[in-house]
């Protein structure tokens, strides 16, 4: 009887060893399955992350070009206070220095046209047919033909 008992007592070990090791696997399983859907909500955190940081290296990008659109424009605002429209030849208008009261062929010229679209373009002078002034712009077609300089 007393091998019956100990074979009992060992069968009982035995079965509580294998319930023992089917809980640690259950457990492993669990453990395996949390880990599993962290390391996948991670990689979509990552990844969004990954998104995010993009979207702001873009947006800091059209930042940087618009502050230089604006400073760009600041400095055009800056240089053209310096000029004025006014009539060079009879119904000749050019951007000039304010400081010119008397615009000749010498004095610098702006084009009109240009000036409003916030381009500086100097008008060329040539000579036209019957000894006519010609001024013209390299930025655009404007032309303008007259027979001498205005003075004041």
């Amino acid at each position: 009887m007393l091998a019956e008992i100990s074979a009992a007592l060992g069968s009982a070990k035995a079965l509580l060893d294998i319930t023992k090791a089917a809980s640690d696997v259950t457990k492993q399983a669990s453990i395996a399955s949390i880990s599993l859907d962290f390391s996948s909500k991670l990689f979509a955190l990552t990844d969004k992350c990954n998104q995010l940081m993009e979207q702001n290296q873009s947006l800091k990008s059209e930042v940087a070009q618009l502050q230089g659109k604006i400073k760009k424009r600041d400095d055009f605002d800056l240089q053209a206070n310096a000029y004025a429209l006014k009539e060079v030849g009879a119904g000749a208008f050019a951007y000039v220095a304010n400081d010119v009261t008397s615009p000749n062929e010498s004095t610098h010229k702006y084009c009109p046209e240009c000036f409003s679209k916030r381009k500086l373009s100097i008008l060329q002078q040539s000579q036209g047919p019957e000894r006519q002034i010609v001024l013209e712009c390299g930025g655009c077609i404007a032309r303008m033909t007259f027979a001498r300089y205005i003075t004041s």
